[in-house]
């Protein structure tokens, strides 16, 4: 009797679960980027269209998004499709976005910003739409408890620079350079007073050259190196293979923000295995 009243009990949730699941708001992503705010929000039953990008080596879940519908941004593609939510980060435009709204569907946009809060605030923003507000209120509280512990470990007396296959180096007011600060380095940018995305100072920093790279998107396959880039540069292959090198996989530096946590935990676990392996050769 105990147990056909388990299994009675487990078929109702199932039931119920799969029930409202189907009540749930159909959405559609724009982007990439929207891509990850939808994959980390919705419930597959109401993910009815993703980018084409969202299956690449740059798409952060790219792993959930397997079998799951694609589509292209197109009024005619997502109005074929009708769903009640469309999420967008940088894809489509104006007259689109006009165009759904005259057909009643939703328009939400999660700003391309590279702060944690602004990223908390889209990870709820988004999740209203979608009917998923306890998934969302979940993740942007786990960001800030894991931004708050990160801030917790001493800082590393050693100098960051960022680099990539096409030789460009992180300033300040970066993604980036916010990234591996939270991760408790000095950055190359707060140092020799570098903004935005320029190219890697490398006579500077050959009179004084950083302790730690740390190298992204060189697993992309089309981020080959090329014939005129920096990083093809002799001195440049030295100093990476002499300094300290973390490679990080660019889907946790893609989408301005929204992995800021991850890779600075990723970046600071590689670093404190590397100077613990350091210290223990020291005599």
């Amino acid at each position: 009797m105990k147990r056909r009243m388990a299994i009675f009990t487990a078929l109702l949730l199932v039931s119920f679960k799969a029930g409202a699941e189907g009540t749930l708001p159909s959405v559609v992503s724009l982007d990439y980027c929207a891509d990850q705010y939808v994959l980390a929000l919705g419930a597959p039953a109401q993910i009815k269209g993703l980018s084409r990008e969202s299956r690449m080596p740059h798409s952060f879940y790219r792993d959930r998004a397997a079998g799951l519908p694609q589509t292209g941004a197109s009024v005619e593609e997502i109005l074929a499709i009708s769903p009640q939510v469309v999420v967008t980060t940088w894809g489509g435009g104006p007259r689109l976005f006009s165009h759904l709204r005259a057909q009643g569907i939703e328009v939400v946009r999660a700003p391309y910003e590279d702060s944690i809060e602004q990223v908390a605030a889209n990870l709820r923003h988004v999740g209203a739409a979608l009917a998923q507000e306890a998934r969302a209120g979940e993740l942007a509280e786990d960001l800030r408890r894991r931004q708050a512990k990160l801030e917790t470990l001493p800082d590393l007396p050693l100098t960051a620079a960022y680099l990539t296959p096409g030789g460009v180096t992180a300033g300040r007011g970066t993604t980036v350079d916010t990234t591996l600060r939270l991760a408790g380095f000095r950055t190359l940018g707060e140092e020799m007073a570098l903004e935005g995305w320029p190219n890697f100072p490398l006579e500077q920093a050959l009179r004084q050259p950083p302790d730690v790279f740390v190298t992204g998107f060189y697993d992309q396959p089309s981020a080959q190196e090329a014939h005129w880039s920096l990083a093809r540069h002799a001195s440049v292959r030295s100093l990476l293979k002499t300094q300290l090198r973390i490679d990080v996989p660019g889907r946790y530096l893609s989408c301005n923000g929204l992995f800021i946590v991850d890779a600075a935990e990723l970046i600071r676990a590689q670093a404190d295995r590397a100077l613990g392996r350091q210290a223990e050769l020291v005599p």
